[in-house]
């Protein structure tokens, strides 16, 4: 990784959907404005300020169960605001969890499947409806998978993303998060309106390579990660051989330069955070912290984040500071990130502005609502459990050569999707093979219960069913929205591995319902 990367690009947005007329830093900061953006309106809405950060498991979160301090800042966080501990990401890959967070839909109904799918300019993301209602809107991201060819920029009106070349003279992948919050800073410097705001920063440092600075590796402490590991090992997280139970031992270093990224990464979040407040701008400001996907850290086998839907991949850290709204509480539902779209646009709003409706699908089954539940904990109510669907991308036999360390046989290719029901989860493979758990009293995922409880799994597989029959997708590997160039690029840096069955002159899916198979993408569908 390396900070020398030139100012961010700022980007002015004409109308929605649309971003254009590329402008330098400088001179956003010499004081261009855009008389065509709308006039505030007088009522008392508050500013948002979303936090996302990338390949961020739940328990690497000291507040959420890593036994060793890594997140001293987001557990002040936590304690001024709501842990809600069973968050979910739809999927374990970057620009698909994002498009879901900001849209509010899953991946299959906006489209954006894989990291080298567009999110296209029919979605409605929450930077632009809260631009159209008077908010002045900002995003700084920390890797080129976000970049403005994504589709994820839609509706902010400054933008920043990795830029330049790297010291082996190709696009940067990335880049560090102090170069993100500068950035932030610097804007937050020369805005010029009393305009509510909507800023989001997005920081990739704990995605590998584990190369965060070394005081923060020699700030995680060996004894304790080792012992963490060892107990782990006992509940047979690691695998039920012994043998594999003594590899827990030589997982520590990755372990440790893993932690050491969180932290280094909360200590920039810290100095993001106090560089607001010194600014003035924290006050009436809801702060949402999340992380985009988990981590695979030889749990079940795999060290990565794209081949499966174990927990240590989909669960996430979430936390909403509103005030004194239920400062200090902890949510135990099971909430999906689609549904967190709702709750930022509400609690940021004061409910002044209206959520979009959802598209009405009679045959789709309802999901957890995080505004809901947050309502609910408010008034000491209660709400049923409802399904989280879960999912990864639908993988040709070559990707999988590519994402699953280079072995066709671990994995099954096509459509693996999962529920999660109350404490249950319910994983189904395109072979298929169910693996049923009891997240209570199994979180490491480690006994499959699908024949003991076979009323369980017809059931929750009907539901599955359900889900899948009113969001169909295109076969694995066909069907990138995606330009050639993007794809180029995003291959030369790992994101996304070329395919034989695939094409970058495939036609966009629509993303809006149905998108069903020719008889030829039939042929190729994992069944």
């Amino acid at each position: 990784m390396t900070n020398d990367f030139p100012v961010a690009r700022i980007w002015q947005r004409r109308g929605r959907g649309s971003l254009c007329t590329t402008l330098l830093l400088a001179c956003v900061l010499g004081g261009c404005a855009d008389e065509s953006e709308p006039v505030p309106s007088a009522d008392a809405r508050g500013n948002l300020l979303v936090i996302t950060m990338d390949t961020t498991r739940a328990d690497s979160v000291s507040s959420f169960g890593c036994p060793v301090e890594t997140t001293p800042r987001l557990d002040a966080l936590a304690a001024r605001g709501v842990r809600f501990t069973r968050a979910y990401a739809p999927m374990g890959q970057t620009l698909p969890t994002h498009s879901t967070l900001f849209t509010g839909t899953n991946p299959r109904v906006h489209g954006s499947l894989e990291n080298h799918y567009k999110l296209g300019e029919q979605a409605e993301t929450l930077a632009e409806t809260l631009w159209d209602e008077g908010y002045e809107t900002a995003g700084f991201v920390g890797a080129l998978v976000l970049d403005e060819r994504s589709g994820i920029a839609q509706g902010f009106t400054a933008w920043g993303e990795p830029t330049g070349e790297s010291s082996q003279g190709e696009l940067p992948p990335e880049r560090r998060a102090a170069v993100v919050v500068d950035e932030a800073l610097g804007w937050a410097d020369h805005r010029s309106t009393d305009q509510p705001f909507f800023l989001w920063t997005h920081f990739f440092d704990p995605h590998g390579p584990y190369e965060a600075p070394a005081e923060f590796v020699e700030r995680i402490p060996r004894a304790p990660v080792m012992q963490w590991l060892l107990e782990r090992a006992g509940r047979s997280e690691f695998g039920s051989e012994p043998e594999e139970q003594t590899r827990a031992r030589y997982f520590v270093d990755d372990w440790r330069g893993y932690l050491a990224e969180i932290l280094y990464t909360d200590e920039q979040i810290a100095r993001m955070l106090d560089g607001l407040e010194q600014r003035g701008m924290l006050a009436d400001t809801t702060i949402v912290i999340v992380g985009d996907h988990g981590e695979g850290l030889f749990e079940h086998g795999e060290k990565n984040h794209g081949v499966q839907l174990y927990e240590e991949v989909v669960h996430v850290p979430l936390i909403v500071v509103h005030g004194d709204d239920l400062a200090g509480a902890t949510i135990e539902h099971a909430v999906p990130l689609e549904s967190v779209h709702d709750l930022m646009l509400t609690l940021a709003t004061h409910g002044v502005v209206d959520v979009p409706a959802e598209l009405p699908d009679a045959t789709a089954p309802r999901t957890a609502s995080a505004s809901e539940i947050w309502a609910a904990t408010r008034s000491g109510g209660s709400v049923p459990e409802r399904p989280i669907f879960l999912e990864r991308p639908h993988y040709t036999p070559k990707r999988l050569i590519q994402r699953g360390n280079g072995d066709p046989t671990r994995h099954p290719y096509g459509e693996v999707t999962a529920l999660v029901m109350g404490t249950q989860k319910l994983i189904e493979f395109p072979d298929d093979v169910v693996e049923l758990y009891d997240l209570r009293a199994d979180p490491a995922e480690a006994v499959n219960l699908s024949d003991e409880r076979p009323q369980a799994v017809a059931r929750m597989r009907q539901t599955l069913a359900r889900w899948r029959r009113a969001h169909e997708v295109r076969a694995p590997g066909t069907g990138a929205s995606v330009d050639a160039e993007r794809l180029k690029t995003l291959q030369a840096l790992g994101y996304a591995e070329g395919d034989d069955e695939s094409s970058a002159d495939d036609p966009e899916p629509d993303g809006s319902g149905p998108d069903a198979p020719t008889d030829d993408e039939e042929q190729d569908d994992g069944r």
